[in-house]
């Protein structure tokens, strides 16, 4: 099980000099497979893309009529025409025969788009969208932030619907938005100017008041150089344990709890790596008899040098431990290849996939995109099939329901979108099949109530190992807001039934929707059952 392994890989403080790099020679239903890659269908838009939609912003609809379906908005690059605010957004119904329903939302007058923005599902399973774009760099000007607020609601019926909110009190151009264990939404970092450094103040917006209140660092901690402070789309978690996590993409680690209203910043073992720009990081919120809360990163590039690096470095963090060294980061086993501007996704087994990216920096005239997915064991990596398309910056991924994870977008990509199938779903295991499961449940800390799943029979020698649960995706920029993995606690497992506790808290798993996945002894999920947290 992959967080038992990291954790063995913790305390036995395990480095890698990476000294054999490659992967290890897999039967090639290992290799999992792609889907055939498709394109956006433009059909509907009023003012459609030039050429082609780039789904720059992705989040997986956990309710209403298109429950299970993707939302996704692409970069308009500024008013159609003097004063005219647009924004391009569509439902993407990834089936074999894809299906997309195609829609503009007005921005108000001269106040941007929601490009650049940050978001996250809020408990009752609407979006929620902060920040944007008031200006497009053009003729060497900068890009320029937007204070706008707005809430996409996906149960209304038709195709949802947007409704903007308070504005919040500052512009902000790459902020990170997430949902806290009490409800709230931190909205943190994000420039007003991108060519300027990045905000190190916080705001905190109240869904239930629709409500702002400012919250300052209350630390000397991001007082020192621009490298030191909180970056765009800094890489924010909301930790089981309770305190919310920093793991980059500046060089800084830190771990922030409250304190009179204001955010107290303790400052950690910072990564031996420095600087992850454009570096992914995810998070494993929890296991049954194991240490919470592990941050995993892989790759990014060191900018600001007239030879950026482009990271194949892999490390991990136990990010609720109490001090150092139990919270040191520890080198894994590197990546096949460098990396930055790529994505991660955990699977229901626990495996981590990285796809896309770029191996060369900005700088170099000539780029390398590496195509082949990669996938971690905890112990090692291994190359995986390779994709039709580039994805690099602005390219987005993410698990569905089905345990197949949607590819889309990138500035350099030749197909819009394209689906993978992880080995789990090309090497013939058999399936759990849920046949029935709670549609909804409380954390243990609040109710002590346990539930039951029940499942069809599993042919012989094939039995449930362990119950997850993978909140629904929220991702732009390298960096999905929502997804965590959590291993429910198994009070029972029976032939065609299991029992298993609610999950531990609202810190470990914050409410709203979530994936229930079941997963054999030889690592094969279930397709989901969608369950919402209360």
């Amino acid at each position: 099980m992959l967080l038992t392994t990291l954790t063995a890989a913790l305390l036995a403080q395990v480095t890698h000099t990476g000294s054999a790099r490659g992967a290890t020679p897999v039967y090639r239903c290992e290799l999992g497979a792609w889907e055939p890659a498709f394109d956006h269908d433009l059909t509907g838009f009023p003012n459609p893309p030039a050429t082609s939609f780039n789904a720059v912003h992705m989040a997986l609809i956990p309710v209403g009529p298109k429950r299970g379906q993707v939302l996704v908005w692409d970069e308009p690059d500024g008013p159609s025409s003097p004063g005219s605010w647009m924004q391009r957004w569509s439902i993407v119904d990834p089936a074999p025969t894809p299906a997309f329903e195609n829609h503009e939302l007005a921005m108000p007058n001269g106040l941007g788009d929601l490009f650049c923005s940050g978001h996250c599902w809020l408990p009752d399973g609407t979006l929620f969208v902060a920040g944007g774009t008031t200006r497009y760099a053009r003729a060497n000007q900068s890009y320029l932030a937007g204070h706008l607020a707005y809430r996409f609601d996906p149960s209304v019926t038709g195709n949802g619907a947007w409704t903007r909110l308070r504005d919040m009190a500052t512009d902000r151009w790459y902020p990170s938005c997430i949902l806290l264990a009490g409800g709230d939404v931190l909205v943190a970092g994000g420039t007003s100017d991108s060519s300027l450094p990045a905000r190190n103040d916080c705001e905190i917006y109240d869904p239930t008041l629709g409500t702002w209140r400012l919250a300052a660092s209350g630390s000397p901690l991001f007082d020192g150089p621009p490298q030191s402070q909180l970056e765009g789309y800094p890489r924010l978690f909301q930790l089981a344990s309770g305190p919310i996590f920093l793991a980059g993409m500046s060089p800084l680690t830190a771990r922030a709890t409250w304190s009179n209203g204001v955010l107290a910043w303790t400052p950690m073992t910072a990564s031996p790596t420095g600087e992850r720009l454009f570096g992914s990081a995810v998070l494993f919120a929890g296991e049954p008899g194991c240490v919470d809360d592990r941050v995993l990163t892989t790759g990014g590039e060191r900018p600001y040098s007239h030879s950026p690096v482009v990271h194949d470095e892999v490390e991990l963090c136990a990010a609720s431990a109490s001090s150092a060294p139990a919270w040191d980061w520890v080198s894994l086993p590197r990546l096949s290849t460098p990396r930055w501007n790529h994505n991660s996704v955990i699977l229901p087994d626990g495996e981590v996939l990285v796809v896309g990216g770029c191996a060369r920096n900005e700088l170099d005239p000539v780029q390398i995109f590496p195509k082949h997915a990669e996938l971690f064991d905890g112990t090692a990596w291994r190359s995986c099939a390779s994709a039709a398309s580039p994805r690099d910056s602005h390219s987005t991924a993410m698990l569905l329901p089905d345990g197949r994870v949607l590819t889309a977008g990138g500035e350099s990509r030749t197909r819009d979108y394209q689906v993978f199938q992880p080995p789990y779903l090309t090497c013939g295991g058999a399936r759990p099949v849920i046949t029935q499961a709670p549609t909804a449940v409380q954390t243990f800390d609040v109710a002590g109530a346990s539930y039951t799943v029940d499942f069809a029979p599993l042919p012989q020698g094939v039995s449930l190992a362990r119950l997850v649960l993978a909140r629904a995706g929220s991702i732009t920029h390298h960096s999905d807001f929502d997804a965590r993995h959590v291993v429910l606690k198994a009070t029972s497992i029976a032939s065609t039934s299991a029992t298993f506790e609610g999950p531990a808290s609202h810190a470990q798993t914050p409410a709203g929707g979530y994936l229930l996945f079941l997963v054999t002894n030889e690592g094969v999920p279930s397709a989901a059952s969608w369950v919402r947290v209360l």
